[in-house]
């Protein structure tokens, strides 16, 4: 049989037995059954942003032959990935985003998504989600929080914005009533004669042509306008008119009279509380604070947490970590406390952030008071006596081995030697 190639490997080719085959092996780029065909499988350039094409085959020899097994591999450079380094690696490798943000990476740049209560290109702003006065006006003072606000109540009001009064009756709802009953989570208005309505605000007019205005009663049946008698909070020829109960300036301490049909109500500063606005309101008086903070009134009079050191937060809630400026030195790891740290030094450095060359020979290594003398890159040298040597000078030398003893026999000691005479 044929125990070479025919026709002979070209190009460096070698000539193998597979088989019972003479296969010509080809090195890249050639093929063919003689390795007379050149290829190129990184001709088209396959690789983008300078990545570098390599090939490998298959070592399987019958895709060998027929390349049906060759791989194109691209190397990509620093900042790039995919099959073919078209893929550039967004910043959200370093974790840009704060307060649980969520980094979403585009091909030049990066978008924090904002978890609830934070703004800002990083999440980095605090949401005042007090700034809407979501609470009710009246009865309840907003306080931020760090994800939403809470509803600090007055007394007698209840719900998430202090919206439910607890005794329904307590504002008097009832205009034209015999009695108010209360009930859970509302009120009952026992009306008097010719009232009707929720509040019995009203009046039920037996005149067809209803000629007088805000339901007025009349003592004669035939609604003789000069008879009118009008409801709570109107006058008037016709009772067309509205009393302002606000004339005679009820709301104290700076309060605000808005008047009402028969009554007026008082919108008060945020210091005052009460249905004239008598009863002085501290926003601190709930203790929002924390951390041993203190809590002062705001210009809004809202409260305002001034904290010590080491804490931060609307309400002094957070621990400030003094590590994240990474104070420590020359690979010292840094110990978060309240309003400072602690450097942990490695070998050889010691100071408050691990920024001075510790003294080798202050833990004393050298031994048999032998002299320690630093030299530089947190090595030493020890400087022995004549009767040690070592690194440490901690091997006594014996001095027998130079016959220090005439004619007599030498015993070595720790230190020294002792001759024993014949």
């Amino acid at each position: 049989g044929i125990e070479t190639c025919v026709p002979d490997c070209l190009n460096n080719g070698t000539c193998q037995l597979i088989v019972d085959e003479h296969i010509c092996f080809c090195p890249y780029p050639y093929m063919g059954n003689a390795c007379q065909i050149m290829i190129n499988f990184c001709e088209s350039s396959p690789c983008q942003n300078n990545g570098t094409c390599r090939v490998f085959f298959s070592t399987n020899y019958k895709n060998y032959l027929s390349h049906t097994g060759t791989q194109v591999i691209c190397l990509c450079p620093a900042g790039y990935t995919g099959r073919n380094c078209s893929t550039k690696i967004g910043e959200c490798s370093i974790n840009p985003c704060l307060n649980g943000g969520v980094c979403v990476g585009h091909i030049d740049n990066y978008q924090c998504e904002c978890g609830r209560g934070y703004t800002g290109v990083h999440c980095e702003v605090n949401i005042d989600d007090c700034a809407s006065q979501p609470c009710h006006p009246l009865h309840g003072m907003c306080v931020n929080s760090e994800n939403g606000f809470q509803c600090y109540c007055e007394d007698g009001f209840v719900g998430d914005r202090c919206e439910i009064e607890l005794d329904g009756c307590r504002s008097s709802p009832c205009k034209n009533a015999t009695q108010c009953i209360n009930h859970s989570g509302g009120y009952e208005c026992i009306c008097l004669p010719g009232y009707t309505g929720v509040n019995c605000q009203i009046n039920i007019d037996e005149c067809a042509s209803d000629p007088c205005q805000n339901h007025a009663r009349f003592v004669q049946s035939n609604c003789d306008h000069n008879h009118a008698y009008c409801p709570t909070g109107y006058t008037g020829v016709n009772c067309s008119k509205n009393i302002d109960d606000c004339t005679h300036n009820p709301c104290l301490n700076n309060g605000t009279c808005i008047d009402m049909v028969g009554s007026f109500t008082c919108t008060c500063l945020p210091q005052y509380t009460g249905e004239y606005c008598e009863i002085p309101f501290d926003p601190c008086g709930i203790s929002p604070c924390t951390s041993g903070s203190t809590c002062t009134t705001g210009p809004n009079g809202h409260p305002f947490c001034i904290c010590p050191n080491g804490f931060t937060g609307v309400l002094c809630e957070m621990n400030i970590n003094e590590c994240v400026s990474d104070p420590c030195m020359n690979g010292g790891s840094c110990w978060d406390g309240i309003a400072g740290y602690i450097c942990r030094c490695p070998r050889g450095y010691e100071g408050t952030h691990c920024h001075l060359i510790a003294d080798p020979c202050r833990e004393q290594p050298c031994a048999n008071d032998a002299t320690c003398i630093a030299t530089g890159d947190n090595s030493f040298t020890c400087i022995c006596s004549v009767a040690f040597t070592g690194t440490y000078c901690d091997i006594d030398v014996n001095e027998c081995q130079q016959s220090k003893c005439n004619n007599g026999y030498c015993y070595n000691t720790h230190g020294s030697y002792e001759c024993r005479c014949n």
